[in-house]
């Protein structure tokens, strides 16, 4: 009984952990609009 227990707690650790991964990773991953770049952004040419 001890070890379903402790198994089923790591199941449900590794579901939070996937889900909190997912989350966070998951909008990064698909952010459609592209970074605004700096307007005075200085061009050196050599």
């Amino acid at each position: 009984m001890q070890q379903a227990r402790l198994r089923a707690r790591r199941r449900l650790v590794g579901a939070l952990v996937l889900l909190v991964a997912g989350v966070v990773g998951l909008p990064l991953l698909f952010d459609t609009q592209p970074r605004p770049l700096p307007v005075d952004t200085p061009i050196v040419l050599p």
